[in-house]
C-alpha cells in the first residue's frame, strides 16, 4: 500500500509540477480538475502486480467507485497552486483500508504460499501476531496520514504556455526549455498528451507516462 500513496503522490507532482513569471494566457488561467477512478490508476500506473493483489483481496471491482482527484488553479500572473484534492483521495483511502481489514490475513498468507495456520505461526516466530500485522497496515494506510502527505505536498510554482508546450519549474528554480509538457486546450478541457524533463523517467516510483493523456475538465 505504500507503493499505491507513492503512485497517487506521483500523480500529484505530475498535476503540481505545472506551474511564470509573465503574463498566463487566458484560455489556461482558472481551476482544473482531474478525475478518476481508483482501479484505473492502479491499473494504468501500478501495474499487474499491485492489480493482482486487489483481485485476490476481491475489492477490484470496488474500486471503480472510489474516485481520486487533482485540482490545480493557474493565476493571470504566472502562478500555479496544485495538488490532490484531500477529500476525495482521503475517503479512497479509508474505504480501501477498510475494505482490505476485511481479507488481507487471507490474502497475505495466499501471497505467502501457505494457510491461514501457518502464517500464525511463521508470525508467532517473529513474535508477532494478525493483529500486529493488521495494527502495521493500518497504521501506514492511516487516512489522516495520507491528508497530511496531501498537504505537505501541494506544489506552489510557476509556469508559461507557449503554443501546446508548457513549460514549469518550481519556486526558486529558473525555466528551462528542456522541462515542458505538450498540452491540448479546448474550451474547458485540458490535456496532458506529453512529458518532457517532468516525471517521465522516474523507475522508483514508475513512469508518469502511463497516466497518459490526462484529461483536466475546469
Amino acid at each position: 500500500m505504500k507503493r499505491m500513496i507513492a503512485i497517487l503522490l506521483a500523480a500529484l507532482m505530475l498535476a503540481g509540477a505545472v506551474g511564470c513569471a509573465g503574463a498566463a494566457k487566458p484560455g489556461i488561467v482558472g481551476n482544473w480538475t482531474y478525475e478518476a477512478d481508483f482501479k484505473s490508476i492502479v491499473e494504468k500506473s501500478a501495474g499487474e502486480e499491485a492489480l493482482e493483489a486487489y483481485k485476490e483481496a476481491g475489492i477490484e471491482d470496488y474500486l471503480k467507485t472510489l474516485n481520486v482527484k487533482i485540482m490545480m488553479n493557474f493565476a493571470a500572473d504566472g502562478k500555479v497552486t496544485a495538488g490532490l484534492d484531500e477529500k476525495t483521495l482521503g475517503d479512497a483511502a479509508s474505504k480501501v483500508l477498510s475494505k482490505m481489514l476485511e481479507v488481507l490475513p487471507e490474502v497475505t498468507a495466499k501471497q505467502m504460499g501457505m494457510t491461514l495456520d501457518e502464517l500464525k505461526a511463521f508470525l508467532k516466530e517473529q513474535g508477532l501476531s494478525l493483529d500486529d500485522m493488521l495494527a502495521g497496515f493500518k497504521e501506514e494506510m492511516d487516512p489522516e496520514k495520507v491528508k497530511e502527505a496531501i498537504k505537505e505536498g501541494t506544489f506552489k510554482g510557476n509556469y508559461r504556455l507557449d503554443g501546446d508546450k508548457l513549460y514549469l519549474w518550481d519556486e526558486g528554480e529558473k525555466e528551462s526549455a528542456e522541462k515542458y509538457m505538450v498540452v491540448e486546450i479546448s474550451g474547458n478541457q485540458m490535456t496532458v498528451k506529453e512529458l518532457h524533463g517532468v516525471f517521465d523517467d522516474d523507475e522508483e516510483i514508475m513512469s508518469l507516462k502511463e497516466l497518459l493523456p490526462m484529461v483536466f475538465k475546469k
